[in-house]
C-alpha cells in the first residue's frame, strides 16, 4: 500500500474506540466511557492491486501518525 496524497481532516472529525489500551500510544480526546481520539488527516491510499480508499490518520504520543484502522478496537468515524 502506498499514499497517494494526505489533506488535513475536517475540524471535529474523530474516531471512536471500543476501549482505551495503555500501551496504546493514541493522544486521547476526551474521558468518556469510549475512547475518542481526534484525526489529524485523511490520506488517499492505493493497494497493490491498484484500488484507492481514503483513510483516517491519528496522531500517535511520539509524533508519529497511523491509520486509525490498524487498531482492532476501532468503533466509528464521527463528524
Amino acid at each position: 500500500m502506498r499514499i497517494i496524497q494526505i489533506i488535513p481532516a475536517p475540524a471535529g472529525m474523530a474516531v471512536q474506540y471500543s476501549e482505551y489500551e495503555a500501551n496504546q500510544a493514541r493522544v486521547r480526546l476526551d474521558n468518556s466511557t469510549y475512547a475518542r481520539y481526534p484525526i489529524a488527516c485523511l490520506a488517499l491510499v492505493e493497494d497493490n492491486d491498484g484500488n484507492t480508499s481514503v483513510k483516517p490518520m491519528i496522531l500517535e504520543d511520539d509524533g508519529t501518525f497511523k491509520f486509525a484502522t490498524d487498531y482492532d478496537d476501532l468503533v466509528s468515524v464521527h463528524y
